[in-house]
């Protein structure tokens, strides 16, 4: 009789625990009013403020994640694409497709600074934290940094191309720029402003995000057709690794504290990688279900979360989907 009691125990015990998701939901923030595809965001830690570029509405949206609500509101853009926040001066930058334009705004009151002449089909932004200068990847081919103090053009780089994501290098003089339409990575030169060297991604086609881990020398570029993650070495430019992804991938987040990255895919996924052991090689770890036309993201190490950007799907709105990290 005894032993009849314990078996059930006993193999409750033993049974394997089921891992728990690196990631969970933990709130949704209705963007009232957005319609069509979003793109990019940006995030102000300091206010816990997060700004999205609505493309197709045609609107710069700021959420209060404090409060978990909408906002504010800037309309009237001409395809919003992408946005950064530059804390030293409590500024929002909005690249616009359209109107040959890069606006500025208070970060406060979402009140218009200025607008910035400096030619079409504007893209991604980035902020050079040493300098405090602001990259734009534009027109059929180049990346211009300006002076944001002064908002006025500093240089250009051409490139053969139209440029999407790129990273710069804080130790480095180089710069690294997915060119999908040349399938592959151009670096540039900062110092000569011009690019400098050119490196193929041979397993996959339709490279739009990318990664750099830079004191790894490790360039992470996410590709479309087909869905894959590659591994460029940033001292020979060679390709490492390729990993299955999602398909459409748009945003590639870095969490440093736990080795991994979170790929965003309008696919409907959010991917998964982390190093394993032995060869401590990366692996992709798990998918976890979005909405199609889920493809931006951006992450805040010190507030442990990921943003994912949600288009209005029928009668579901837009939103923004709150993950926090999982140990």
């Amino acid at each position: 009789m005894m032993h009849a009691l314990l078996a059930p125990l006993l193999f409750l015990a033993s049974a394997p625990q089921v891992p728990s998701a690196p990631l969970e939901l933990v709130a949704s923030i209705a963007l009232p009013g957005v319609a069509g595809r979003i793109d990019h965001l940006a995030l102000d830690e300091k206010h816990a403020r997060l700004f999205v570029a609505a493309l197709e509405n045609g609107s710069l949206d700021a959420v209060d994640l404090a409060g978990k609500q909408a906002w504010k509101r800037v309309e009237g853009l001409r395809e919003p694409q992408g946005v950064a926040y530059l804390e030293t001066r409590n500024e929002i930058w909005v690249a616009q497709g359209a109107g040959n334009v890069l606006s500025v705004y208070r970060g406060d009151t979402l009140e218009l600074v200025q607008h910035i002449a400096l030619g079409p089909d504007g893209d991604n932004l980035r902020i050079d934290a040493d300098t405090g200068q602001v990259w734009l990847g534009y027109s059929s081919g180049a990346l211009c940094w300006i002076d944001a103090a002064q908002r006025k053009a500093l240089g250009r780089a051409r490139l053969p191309a139209h440029p999407e994501a790129f990273a710069l290098e804080s130790k480095g003089k180089r710069v690294f720029a997915n060119v999908p339409a040349e399938r592959g990575v151009c670096v540039v030169d900062r110092e000569k402003q011009e690019q400098i060297a050119f490196w193929p991604v041979e397993s996959a086609q339709a490279n739009y995000p990318l990664l750099l881990l830079e004191s790894e020398k490790h360039l992470f570029v996410g590709c479309r057709n087909p869905g894959k993650l590659v591994l460029l070495d940033t001292d020979s430019g060679k390709e490492v690794l390729a990993l299955e992804l999602s398909g459409d991938v748009d945003d590639l987040c870095y969490d440093e504290a736990r080795g991994r990255i979170y790929a965003s895919c309008g696919e409907g996924k959010l991917d998964v990688f982390e190093r394993k052991p032995p060869a401590n090689m990366w692996k992709r770890s798990a998918e976890l279900e979005t909405r199609k036309g889920a493809r931006t993201a951006c992450f805040s190490a010190a507030r442990k979360q990921l943003f994912l950007a949600v288009p209005k799907s029928g009668e579901q709105p837009a939103e923004i989907r709150v993950y926090a990290v999982q140990q």
